[in-house]
């Protein structure tokens, strides 16, 4: 459909942010559910994962995630996500955080909820330099950190094409406006 074709950019850099690390039989958390944190939300979901759980302040776009076949929810400025994880995996923890938001309090709740060598996959971009404790959140865990810019061409077109092809895949959930061409300004 149009609607898709009009979103393959930005779906790009959810797949390449997604297939940086394992999803299949994987615990995945996308945090931040802006359009490109949506369509990541779909994409860990249509490779496998065991879990996908969504994090966003924001009850509109938690909804849209939900709709987007995340198995949880969290609004982190409404409960404690690292607890709330602890508790949706069993103690488990994540094998995967895909960052979206680029907010230093997620990016750290991410690290903090990672298994021991976990993967955190950095899409989304912080305003400004933050503090991390790198020793108990990356270095002592084994953790293995991403830093994600666009997509790679052309595996990134191949694959978006399999899983759209699939039917697994299904981003139609995420597209909340369509409008005519002489609305652009709007």
């Amino acid at each position: 459909p149009i609607e898709v074709q009009g979103i393959m950019e930005p779906l790009g850099n959810a797949v390449h942010t997604a297939y940086a690390g394992d999803l299949s039989a994987c615990r995945i958390a996308v945090t931040g559910c802006g359009p490109i944190g949506l369509f990541a939300v779909g994409v860990a979901r249509a490779a496998g994962a065991a879990q996908v759980i969504a994090s966003d302040v924001s009850p509109y776009r938690l909804d849209l995630a939900k709709k987007m076949n995340a198995d949880a929810v969290i609004d982190p400025s409404r409960e404690d996500f690292v607890e709330r994880v602890r508790e949706l995996t069993e103690g488990r923890m994540l094998d995967g955080v895909l960052e979206m938001s680029g907010n230093p309090v997620a990016i750290r709740n991410g690290l903090d909820a990672l298994r021991m060598g976990g993967r955190l996959s950095l899409l989304g971009l912080p305003r400004e330099p933050f503090d991390l404790d790198w020793n108990r959140l990356v270095i002592f865990k084994g953790v293995t950190i991403h830093g994600i810019i666009g997509r790679r061409m052309y595996q990134t077109w191949y694959q978006m094409d399999g899983l759209l092809r699939s039917g697994r895949l299904d981003l139609r959930p995420a597209i909340t406006h369509v409008m005519p061409m002489e609305q652009v300004d709007e």
